[in-house]
């Protein structure tokens, strides 16, 4: 999809879901091939990476239902950033249909498996008994510290 406004993005790729056209640009064509166990990004301001990967987390919820939290260093940022994010591409994506979305909790469920937390750090006595939790996604990570005991 070809644009003339400099601030959207030409995609170049499409993943096809079931009733569902997902379009990933080629600078995030790794998400969906790289088996690492841990897999890193960076770039400016606005070059698409939390929209991307967030699109990649829910597509991963649908074709595996695996369990996800979305982690900040601060859990009030996380309403108006990361779980805002999801809801406008559940949106753009009209596949409301498929997730639940729980606005109070923080959660998103998808209705064949699977689901994401959104969490903050700055409590983290809180997410320690968290059970089975299959992948995580640090957004800003570098707002993270390594507390040693």
């Amino acid at each position: 999809m070809q644009s003339d406004n400099p601030k959207c993005y030409t995609w170049e790729w499409e993943l096809r879901i079931p009733n569902l056209d997902i379009q990933v640009s080629n600078k995030f064509l790794k998400l969906y091939s790289d088996k690492s166990e841990i897999q890193i990004y960076y770039g400016a301001a606005g070059s698409a990476k939390s929209y991307e990967i967030a699109q990649y987390i829910l597509t991963d919820l649908l074709a595996t239902g695996r369990r996800w939290v979305v982690l900040r260093k601060v859990a009030k940022t996380l309403r108006f950033s990361c779980f805002s994010l999801f809801r406008t591409i559940i949106s753009r994506l009209d596949c409301a249909d498929l997730f639940t979305v729980m606005t109070g909790a923080m959660e998103i469920r998808c209705k064949s498996g699977g689901n994401i937390l959104f969490l903050g750090m700055d409590d983290s006595d809180k997410i320690k008994s968290i059970d089975s939790i299959d992948c995580v996604w640090m957004e800003e990570a570098d707002q993270f510290t390594l507390a040693v005991s």
